[in-house]
């Protein structure tokens, strides 16, 4: 599947998941950092947001996560999957994604012990890898063993609707 077509495939899933669960998500359109849908709740004025990062490989590459506490990151997997089947989805809040960041920076200091890295604003940087325009690198691939124990477990996000 196309690249683009993957990132929408993956936000209306969510999308229609959540409303099978009688929660009100909309999808930003646009491009804005860590926001890919913004849940309304019923009774309380302050918004939800999720990310979505969707694969159909082996890993979720690149991920930057999220940073705010009204936040949640869900990973939706179609690997190996036909029209019929449903993709699995992995849904993680602040608090877990900033434990799979920090299991992160220790695989990584374990693998690269001469090589400097850190966490800023909830996010795996990098500090000897250099994108082409001289920045350090910043987020993480992501496996499914990382996420495995998060599968299906919406409830991290509807026990936040009031």
């Amino acid at each position: 599947m196309d690249p683009h077509l993957l990132n929408i495939y993956g936000e209306f899933s969510v999308v229609t998941e959540l409303a099978l669960r009688n929660c009100y998500a909309l999808p930003t359109l646009s491009n804005h950092k860590h926001i890919d849908l913004i849940v309304f709740c019923k009774t309380d004025k302050r918004p939800l947001f999720i990310q979505v990062k969707a694969k159909q490989m082996r890993v979720w590459p690149a991920c930057s996560g999220i940073n705010h506490q009204n936040s949640f990151l869900v990973f939706v997997d179609i690997k190996n999957r036909n029209i019929s089947q449903k993709a699995d989805y992995y849904i993680l809040n602040l608090k877990a994604w900033d434990k799979l960041v920090q299991e992160k920076l220790k695989e990584y200091k374990q693998k690269h012990p001469n090589r400097r890295a850190v966490i800023q604003n909830h996010n795996l940087v990098l500090l000897d890898e250099l994108k082409k325009n001289g920045k350090p690198y910043s987020g993480c691939s992501i496996n499914l063993t990382d996420v495995e124990k998060f599968k299906d477990r919406w409830k991290t996000i509807t026990d936040n609707i009031k």
